[in-house]
């Protein structure tokens, strides 16, 4: 239950900037050392940029293999 919840905002947050949501689509297309540190580093650049902390949460949240992966098929569907 908490995952489910965790993964809706997630997605709520991503979906609502189309240009980061097909930023986040190629990126965890990478293999897991490279979306780790492409992820790590679109978390610094939108921190510079202003983005709210929970933006940035979900960003790096997507570290973890199973949640990049459901993520992505939601936004790919």
């Amino acid at each position: 239950m908490e995952n489910e919840k965790e993964l809706a905002d997630i997605i709520r947050a991503i979906k609502e900037d189309e240009d980061l949501s097909d930023l986040l689509l190629s990126v965890l297309d990478l293999d897991k050392e490279q979306r780790i540190l492409a992820l790590q580093k679109l978390a610094r650049e939108i921190e510079r940029d202003g983005a709210p902390i929970y933006l940035i949460e979900a960003i790096l949240s997507l570290q973890n293999h199973s949640l990049a992966k459901s993520v992505q098929e939601v936004l790919t569907n």
